[in-house]
């Protein structure tokens, strides 16, 4: 009888600690997982805060709308829109990768998309997606066989020239659609 109250006695002492690590396994879990939502959810501010002001997009063509609906939380879908002079440039883009990877790539595509056009002056819309996709290579490292991943970007991009009323436009697996 005394062995058994003993071999009762440990085995409840070994499931109150084993209900106790469990909480405890629980509690840091949940605290990750919050540390993690709340860390994609700031990444989501930053992520928006790249986009062109629609009100900017507005000033130069009036009559038009942008409807940006993200899938997830970060996302690697974007828009991009500049006015230089008499040229206006506007695209719509879909980076490999959905969440955080997606929208890496999206960062990456802004940033050279402002270089492409403000710094290197490329206004042809072909020429930019040639130098997108050659400098969106050389940034992931894709050139090298033991780096190379298949990230990169569907866009479309137009190029209106306002003084001329021409739009040019390029794409990569996006097409064109006018509707009249």
């Amino acid at each position: 009888m005394f062995f058994l109250t003993l071999t009762l006695r440990s085995i409840l002492i070994q499931e109150d600690q084993l209900n106790a690590d469990l909480m405890q396994s629980k509690l840091e879990l949940e605290t990750r997982s919050k540390e993690t939502l709340d860390s994609i959810i700031y990444a989501r501010r930053i992520q928006k805060a790249i986009l062109p002001l629609r009100e900017r997009i507005l000033e130069s063509l009036p009559e038009s709308f942008v409807f940006h609906l993200p899938r997830d939380i970060v996302s690697g879908d974007f828009y991009w829109f500049k006015r230089i002079e008499n040229k206006i440039f506007i695209t719509s883009v879909d980076c490999t990768g959905h969440q955080v990877p997606g929208a890496f790539i999206s960062m990456i595509g802004t940033v050279l998309l402002d270089d492409i056009v403000e710094k290197k002056g490329v206004y042809e819309p072909a020429q930019i997606l040639t130098e997108l996709h050659r400098d969106l290579v050389k940034a992931l490292k894709q050139d090298r066989k033991e780096r190379a991943s298949k990230d990169g970007m569907d866009i479309a991009l137009c190029v209106l020239d306002t003084d001329f009323k021409v739009l040019k436009f390029a794409g990569a697996f996006r097409p064109l659609i006018h509707i009249k």
